[in-house]
């Protein structure tokens, strides 16, 4: 994918922030009943993508650019960021989850775009500058909306770090960084803040 795709499909990754942002502010009931059937929408559409040669073929028109070539057999990256949500959401503490899916949202985008455009030495597929741009983004968005867990945050914000670099699977399906973003930083903060508090 080249940058100005890329950079397109980051550009509507990191607007997903809108989710946790309006999170703070209305109750996790509230949230769920506004993103689960956002959710069902989305996943009917996916499966018209794949089955429907008319919607597939309107879709690889308008935004083929911006899917991934694994994409063509399998869920969106979009797909994947509004179930992330809703688990995210359904599984946490409210101050735990909102700092993760900002991370999925800002951090990774950021990760993407400033790995393309700086470059430089590659760690398991991924950029040092790009992960150091997680890791900053990440940090501060956890001293940011966890201000009285500050150990917590740069513990969690470098764990995530980590798990974003890793190529995870279980048995031979790819684990997308969508899910072990947020969920693996949900787990460590409340680790964390338990054993820091």
């Amino acid at each position: 994918m080249n940058f100005a795709n890329e950079l397109r499909r980051k550009s509507i990754h990191a607007a997903s922030s809108v989710f946790p942002i309006a999170y703070w502010f209305i109750d996790k009931r509230t949230m769920l009943l506004i993103l689960g059937p956002m959710l069902i929408v989305w996943l009917i559409i996916e499966a018209l993508r794949h089955h429907s040669p008319t919607v597939g073929g309107l879709v690889k028109r308008y935004f083929g650019g911006l899917f991934r070539d694994f994409e063509d057999k399998a869920l969106s990256g979009a797909a994947y960021v509004l179930i992330a949500n809703v688990l995210t959401i359904a599984l946490f503490p409210k101050e735990v989850a909102i700092p993760g899916l900002l991370m999925l949202s800002i951090s990774d985008a950021l990760a993407s775009l400033v790995g393309m455009s700086v470059g430089g030495p590659r760690f398991l597929g991924k950029s040092w500058s790009g992960s150091a741009a997680f890791f900053v983004s990440a940090a501060a968005i956890a001293l940011t909306t966890l201000p009285d867990h500050p150990i917590a945050g740069v513990i969690a914000a470098a764990v995530t770090t980590v798990v974003e670099a890793l190529p995870l699977r279980w048995r031979h399906f790819r684990i997308d960084d969508n899910f072990s973003i947020p969920l693996s930083a949900g787990l460590s903060l409340i680790a964390a803040m338990r054993l820091f508090a």
